[in-house]
C-alpha cells in the first residue's frame, strides 16, 4: 500500500513491485524467512508444502483466540487414543 500522500509515490511502488519478484522475495527469505511469501518458493513455501494452513489478516485477527482453540481441541481429541494407552498398563496385575 502506498500513502496517497506519499512524497514518492512511484518509487513507493517500484520498491513494492521488487519486493514482490523473486529476486525481493529471495532477499527476504535470505533474511527473515518467515516474512516471505508462502507462494514464492522460498523456506517458508516449502516448510508449508503439503500441509493444511489457515492465514490470517487484520480482518479476522479477533478471530484468532477462537479459531486455535478449535484446532487444538481437534489436535487432543484426534491424539486422545494415544494417551489413554500406556505401555505400562498390560503389565500391571
Amino acid at each position: 500500500m502506498v500513502v496517497r500522500t506519499a512524497p514518492n509515490p512511484y518509487a513507493a511502488l517500484l520498491f513494492l513491485e521488487h519486493e514482490a519478484s523473486p529476486e525481493g522475495q529471495k532477499i527476504i527469505d535470505d533474511y527473515e524467512p518467515i516474512k516471505s511469501n508462502l507462494h514464492s518458493g522460498g523456506e517458508i513455501s516449502r516448510i508449508v508444502q503439503g500441509k493444511k494452513i489457515s492465514v490470517n489478516d487484520h480482518k479476522t485477527f479477533h478471530n484468532t483466540p477462537r479459531w486455535m482453540q478449535m484446532v487444538t481441541g481437534h489436535m487432543l481429541r484426534a491424539l486422545q487414543p494415544a494417551m489413554d494407552f500406556h505401555p505400562m498398563a498390560s503389565t500391571r496385575g
